[in-house]
C-alpha cells in the first residue's frame, strides 16, 4: 500500500455525534398510471415538503446492477429516524390512504443513517 493511503486509513473523519442521526423513507415505485402519477407528484412533493422531509434521490432512471429493485427510486430525508417515523403516519393522514391505488405500487423502507462527518 502507498504511503499516502496508508495515512488515510490511520486518521478515520471526525464525526460529529451531538444530532440525532437522520432518517430516511427509501421507497421503490412502480408506475401503473403514468398521467395519474404525474397529476399527483405535486401533492405527494408539498407533503413531503410540509412534513419536514428533503427528497435527496428521485431517479426516473434506476440501473440495477444486482438483484431486482421497482424501476423508480424515491429517498427523503428527515432530521431524525423518529422524524422520519413519525412524518409516515402524517403522510397517510395529509395525502390520504388510496390515493395513489391504481396509480403506483410503493415498497416502502424507514431507515436510520449516519451521523454527520465534519
Amino acid at each position: 500500500m502507498s504511503d499516502a493511503l496508508s495515512g488515510w486509513f490511520a486518521k478515520p473523519p471526525k464525526v460529529v455525534s451531538d444530532q440525532p442521526k437522520r432518517g430516511y423513507w427509501v421507497i421503490g415505485v412502480r408506475i401503473l398510471d403514468p398521467v395519474r402519477y404525474s397529476n399527483l407528484l405535486e401533492i405527494a412533493e408539498e407533503t413531503i415538503d410540509y412534513l419536514g422531509g428533503r427528497i435527496v434521490i428521485r431517479s426516473p432512471v434506476l440501473t440495477v446492477l444486482s438483484g431486482s429493485l421497482p424501476p423508480r427510486l424515491l429517498v427523503v430525508e428527515f432530521p431524525s429516524l423518529d422524524r422520519a417515523r413519525e412524518a409516515v403516519d402524517e403522510a397517510a393522514l395529509k395525502i390520504g390512504e388510496g390515493l395513489f391505488d391504481g396509480v403506483a405500487e410503493f415498497d416502502m423502507a424507514i431507515a436510520e443513517g449516519y451521523h454527520d462527518f465534519g
